[in-house]
């Protein structure tokens, strides 16, 4: 667990005010603390929202939400959260959102690919997620 907050410490992001709030919910999530970690999330998005928001933060949020999805239950609604963050962040920089989610652990990659086409559908960005090969 520590590990993963430690990897996504070392993403790329500007270190504006939307770090601080997404450092505090990842940090909440890392120490099991779950309601916490998700109502800092939800205070982010009824705060400043997700506009004052960089790419790498962007993907932050969203890959936090869909980890708080699966440790609460609120899967659908976290997802839909997760959807429109990583919406955003292909907005305004599609590689860096594709190269962040390919940089992630198989498992979360995994969810946020699912996440990204979700965020994608109708755009045609489905494919910047490159799946791997398989045999059918």
């Amino acid at each position: 667990m520590i590990c993963v907050v430690a990897a996504l410490s070392c993403t790329t992001h500007s270190g504006e005010s939307g770090s601080e709030p997404i450092d505090a919910a990842e940090q909440a999530y890392a120490d099991g603390h779950y309601r916490r970690a998700q109502n800092v999330a939800e205070e982010l998005l009824t705060g400043p929202g997700l506009e004052g928001l960089d790419v790498g933060e962007l993907c932050r949020v969203s890959l936090l939400f869909v980890r708080l999805g699966d440790a609460t239950g609120n899967e659908d609604g976290n997802t839909a959260v997760a959807a429109r963050a990583l919406s955003a962040a292909f907005a305004i920089d599609s590689d860096s959102t594709a190269r962040y989610i390919g940089s992630l652990s198989l498992d979360d990659r995994a969810r946020m690919s699912i996440v990204a086409t979700l965020a994608n559908r109708g755009n045609g960005l489905d494919s910047l997620i490159v799946e791997p090969d398989s045999i059918y």
